[in-house]
């Protein structure tokens, strides 16, 4: 399977807050030795929650994820651009995480 379409699917399950506590114990146990790319992104809800923070995927290429992590907004507001929300970058590698 495409890890961008895995990881794609693994975040619209945390944000329906589809996957039970159980799940996500075996998901993470399993992803932390087969794929860390899938660790990290089951790991940074407990640091960020969904219900405050908007998560958003890029391309993932050559084995890098890059994670926007951005402040819950209010989008009727007209004056503020989707940026102003953004307060985290990441980029992922298996080894490595850049801030």
């Amino acid at each position: 399977m495409d890890i961008q379409l895995e990881l794609d699917k693994i975040l619209e399950r945390i944000k329906k807050d589809e996957i039970d506590e159980e799940e996500l114990t075996k998901m993470l146990e399993e992803s932390k030795s087969e794929n860390k790319l899938i660790y990290y992104l089951l790991t940074l809800p407990k640091y960020f929650p969904l219900n405050e923070f908007n998560f958003s995927l890029e391309n993932n290429e050559n084995n890098k994820l890059i994670l926007t992590i951005g402040a819950n907004y209010d989008i009727t507001n007209e004056e503020l651009d989707f940026e102003d929300y953004h307060c985290l970058y990441l980029m992922i590698e298996p080894i490595k995480i850049y801030i």
